[in-house]
């Protein structure tokens, strides 16, 4: 990983439903990332990334609408990080002033390979447009467990099972705990870089139980953790 990346991850550390607005200035552009589902934005990746004071949890079109005029900015790209609340943000947009553009990140993931994109020179636009390209080339899923007995697109899961969900596919894979549905996840899959980001009850022997599965399922893969904190999904997934 070079140290652009490894800096933009670190600053976009992830968390259940906390919001956190990053202004990123520059001489030529002046636009506001607002992101659902972040925990921290750390003040070292760049000088021109300063984090501001948490947005609190939203979900509701009238509360992003109120957590983007507290950006201050008229130039605002919002990444939901979750296919939940993408149509609140869309809705959201269209009861503010300003330019605000929703790039419809389904993950936190998603939103991460959004954010290694950005390029100081764009125009608004153009930074959507680089971060929507950066969205749909990420490929990302996430390990849950079940709550209850379900069946998903035809494919049953038990109540305690753990299962890989993909944003489009919806169920990938199924396993008793974490390493065995991280396993038959990547069991078809190719990538140079697997990304585990951590879920807060994620502990050591249970990071290198991930680790050995994903190397296992993809022989000579580079696997790097990230301790993310998310409350829900154990595991956030990207493959590169």
């Amino acid at each position: 990983m070079n140290a652009l990346r490894s800096a933009l991850v670190s600053a976009a550390l992830l968390a259940g439903l906390s919001a956190q607005a990053v202004e990123l200035r520059t001489t030529l552009t002046k636009t506001s990332i607002l992101e659902s589902e972040v925990k921290e934005v750390i003040d070292r990746a760049f000088e021109q990334i300063r984090a501001q004071v948490p947005l609190g949890r939203f979900g509701e079109p009238a509360e992003i609408a109120d957590a983007i005029r507290r950006t201050g900015s008229d130039s605002i790209v919002v990444l939901p990080n979750n296919s939940n609340v993408v149509l609140a943000a869309k809705q959201a947009a269209a009861l503010v002033k300003g330019r605000v553009v929703v790039v419809p990140t389904r993950n936190a993931a998603e939103g991460i390979a959004a954010l290694l994109a950005w390029d100081p020179s764009l125009s608004i636009d153009g930074i959507a447009a680089k971060f929507e390209s950066a969205r749909n080339a990420a490929r990302t899923f996430r390990i849950v467990e079940a709550v209850r007995n379900a069946t998903v697109r035809g494919v049953q899961v038990m109540a305690g099972e753990t299962m890989a969900l993909d944003p489009v596919d919806g169920i990938i894979a199924t396993g008793p705990d974490d390493a065995a549905a991280l396993a038959r996840a990547l069991a078809t899959e190719t990538a140079e870089l697997v990304t585990l980001y951590l879920g807060a009850d994620v502990d050591e022997a249970a990071a290198e139980r991930l680790v050995l599965a994903a190397r296992d399922a993809i022989p000579g893969v580079e696997v790097e953790l990230q301790r993310g904190g998310q409350p829900i999904e154990r595991v956030l997934v990207s493959l590169e």
